[in-house]
């Protein structure tokens, strides 16, 4: 059976921000330079998580599939194994040219492969010439004068700098799930919510934050909170929530529904009010503010 040729660009690409995406474009032209399809080859998981705890992601691998797809390329992804650790950079690029009919591999200046992190560029270039591939190793993305990095990113949402990571990440940061039922306690503020749960993914501070959501095809302008919700729930185990509350919404039931929220900017931390009724006062004000950061990100 006929291998299929492909240009692979290697790397994990978590947030698919944009050094990720120099990467990308650069497997995409070269792929149709030379007539073969453009492939990025990751992992479902970080690979530290085989040997350590690993940073929180960016992105799931479901998300980080259908971006790397919405640039037009193939995403090769497997779960990243013990097994895969052990292997030699050799035997890695023998895997790769086994399942391809491999004519270029594009990677980051930076990019370490293979058992104890042996593979690395001038490994890769040097392969390219004995086997006869093409290797194209890219320079970082500068940003404000340093390069963009998945790490770099974590690090600016963890200090609540959302409009930083959503200029490296080229697009705002988000969370995806499915609305859950609760105690309408924000109906009876006057500010009724649509609340999620955001597994598996990085937490910026808690806090409030201006947003904008998605569902079936809408898009609405939000004020979002991000935390435990300490004036109305007592809880001994909160759960961590993302509840937001839709600007102008028309009033429709959104339970059982898929709900995309995307973060815009910081307003304020999460506290616990003296009242229900001080809360509500604190959100009216969350809410024109937001408006005024929203208007100005429309307008960008």
């Amino acid at each position: 059976m006929r291998k299929t040729s492909a240009v692979v660009a290697l790397g994990m690409f978590d947030g698919v921000h944009m050094g990720h995406r120099k990467l990308l474009f650069e497997a995409k032209r070269m792929a149709e330079e030379l007539g073969a399809i453009p492939v990025a080859q990751t992992f479902s998981n970080n690979p530290q998580t085989v040997f350590k705890k690993s940073p929180p992601v960016l992105t799931l691998p479901e998300e980080k599939k259908e971006l790397i797809e919405s640039l037009g390329l193939t995403v090769d992804m497997e779960p990243f194994t013990i097994e895969i650790a052990h292997t030699s950079p050799e035997n890695y690029l023998e895997l790769l040219t086994e399942k391809y009919d491999l004519l270029g591999i594009v990677a980051g200046f930076n990019y370490r492969f293979g058992k104890d992190r042996a593979g690395n560029a001038e490994f890769l270039i040097k392969e390219g010439e004995r086997r006869g591939f093409r290797v194209s190793i890219l320079e970082p993305v500068i940003f404000r004068g340093k390069p963009v990095s998945s790490t770099r990113i974590r690090q600016s949402i963890l200090r609540g700098d959302i409009s930083c990571a959503n200029e490296m990440l080229t697009a705002p940061f988000f969370y995806t799930g499915i609305v859950q039922p609760r105690k309408h306690i924000g109906h009876t503020l006057g500010y009724p919510t649509a609340n999620i749960i955001p597994a598996g993914k990085i937490l910026p501070p808690f806090g409030v934050y201006s947003a904008v959501t998605e569902y079936d095809g809408i898009t609405r302008d939000a004020v979002i909170n991000i935390g435990v919700r300490p004036t109305v729930d007592e809880s001994e185990t909160p759960v961590i929530t993302i509840e937001s509350h839709l600007i102008d919404h028309s009033g429709e039931e959104l339970y059982g529904k898929k709900l995309t929220v995307k973060l815009i900017d910081f307003i304020r931390a999460e506290r616990r009010f003296q009242s229900k009724e001080a809360l509500a006062e604190q959100i009216g004000k969350d809410l024109t503010f937001a408006k005024k950061t929203l208007a100005a990100y429309s307008a960008k």
